[in-house]
């Protein structure tokens, strides 16, 4: 299909030689919004069928066009015979946009905490219970949306409100005052609090997570696919947020301001002084190196029995630890 001259590959899907996606028992088909092309994407995919006895049921399958009249459209949608959907729609739980997240869109996410707390709020839960529940179940719900989207930060609020009232009153409305400030209950125990994640801080940590793999999985294809059309061999790190990409992909590259000044701030600062203090205890003279170069180092040391070489490797293990941990 793909040699025919008459098929014209989707505008975003071309460089990468993209025409499906398949996921489980989902398959997505991509083309141009031509005739020739639909036709025959559509032709291949019967093709398909009929060797493999595996046929879709059009009447639960939807066509996506973009940038085409309306008398174009209704002409593909008869080759296809398919319902013509519209964006935003919901696939694996979560609502799928390019535009900006509503705090409608989000709506589920608070109805489904709010649901999950009445269903407990009829038992007699213990406080200790109660913590275990918010820690684990209730933040697992949100954590799923988190590690997706850059949430809005008005449903960030409203579910820490939700998870506030059921600590303290064992239900989703509030009936009585909280004792203790929310951003107190998620410090670490040592400090006075009950360890619970912060769900703005969570968020931030979660999309700097899809940034990291944006810069570090190139053998992934959505990494790919952003590389080449949004970078084009640029640097991800420096090159400036491309005005065409979509918000989400925006707030993603929004977020190396957040990577830029762990590595270049006090972190790495305080890294450098402690590995120098700690190669001068060893008798060292040299100056720190890179993280790549210090990684080299050490492991010609690693191959190495004798006492001397055991007790480097061990305080550099240490002290890598200790700093990023």
């Amino acid at each position: 299909m793909t040699k025919d001259p008459n098929f014209n590959f989707h505008p975003r899907c071309e460089k990468l030689g993209i025409t499906h996606f398949m996921f489980v028992d989902d398959l997505l088909l991509f083309a141009r919004a031509d005739l020739d092309s639909v036709k025959l994407l559509f032709m291949a995919f019967q093709k398909f069928s009929m060797a493999s006895g595996l046929c879709a049921n059009l009447d639960k399958s939807d066509a996506y066009f973009g940038g085409i009249s309306d008398q174009e459209r209704c002409e593909l949608q008869q080759v296809l015979g398919m319902a013509n959907g519209n964006l935003l729609f919901r696939y694996l739980g979560v609502p799928l946009s390019s535009k900006k997240l509503t705090i409608s869109d989000c709506r589920p996410l608070i109805e489904r905490v709010t649901g999950r707390i009445d269903t407990w709020a009829t038992k007699h839960l213990s406080y200790a219970g109660i913590l275990q529940l918010v820690k684990s179940v209730l933040f697992g719900i949100q954590d799923f949306w988190a590690q997706i989207f850059v949430l809005p930060k008005k449903i960030i609020r409203e579910m820490e409100s939700r998870f506030r009232c059921f600590l303290w009153s064992g239900k989703s409305n509030p009936t009585k005052k909280a004792l203790v400030a929310w951003r107190f209950m998620c410090l670490p125990k040592t400090c006075g609090g009950w360890n619970i994640n912060s769900l703005e801080d969570w968020n931030k940590v979660a999309v700097t997570k899809v940034l990291w793999d944006l810069a570090s999985k190139s053998d992934n294809l959505w990494v790919k696919w952003v590389h080449i059309y949004y970078f084009a061999g640029k640097n991800l790190w420096t090159a400036p947020i491309p005005k065409k990409a979509s918000w989400i992909l925006k707030k993603i590259l929004a977020s190396r301001d957040i990577v830029n000044n762990i590595v270049d701030g006090q972190m790495l600062l305080y890294s450098k002084v402690i590995k120098a203090s700690m190669l001068y205890a060893l008798g060292f003279t040299r100056s720190v190196l890179s993280f790549t170069d210090e990684l080299q180092w050490i492991i010609k040391y690693c191959r190495k029995t004798n006492v001397r070489s055991k007790l480097i490797v061990m305080c550099f293990s240490e002290a890598d630890y200790n700093i990023w941990m």
